[in-house]
């Protein structure tokens, strides 16, 4: 059950990282990212780039929905420039309803490569995973 709990929550982290990406670095249709939950590693992907987009874990069929993100880091270089690095300050969900799903907190590091730049971030993310009957 612990790993169902944090393979839910490594599912909403990468919903997070899509919404921190810099404007000027147009995500891909979808993304995967590893995430970090109560110790264990998980692989995800999102498919879609709004702040609650669910999280599918690719190693099973659990999905995890974002409700909350902790403070956001990220590092931009240019290709032809200095690093430009800035911080997203964290946000909720207005009026998450009370749930008996699961709810996990995940921690990740994103990094990816652009036409114009590189680009590294980390984060944190509260999912909510349906419990698995």
């Amino acid at each position: 059950m612990r790993k169902t709990l944090s393979t839910a929550a490594g599912l909403a982290l990468a919903a997070t990282c899509l919404a921190a990406a810099p404007a000027h670095a147009d995500p891909p249709a979808y993304f995967d990212i590893t995430l970090q939950c109560d110790g264990e590693t998980f692989a995800v992907s999102v498919a879609g780039n709004g702040d609650w987009t669910p999280a599918h874990d690719l190693n099973s069929p659990l999905v995890g929905v974002p409700i909350a993100f902790g403070e956001f880091t990220g590092t931009f270089t240019p290709t032809d420039g200095e690093p430009e690095t800035f911080t997203e300050p964290a946000y909720a969900k207005p009026n998450v309803p009370r749930t008996r799903n699961l709810i996990v907190d995940c921690t990740y590091t994103v990094a990816g490569e652009f036409e114009d730049g590189s680009f590294t971030g980390y984060g944190s993310v509260t999912l909510m995973v349906p419990r698995v009957h």
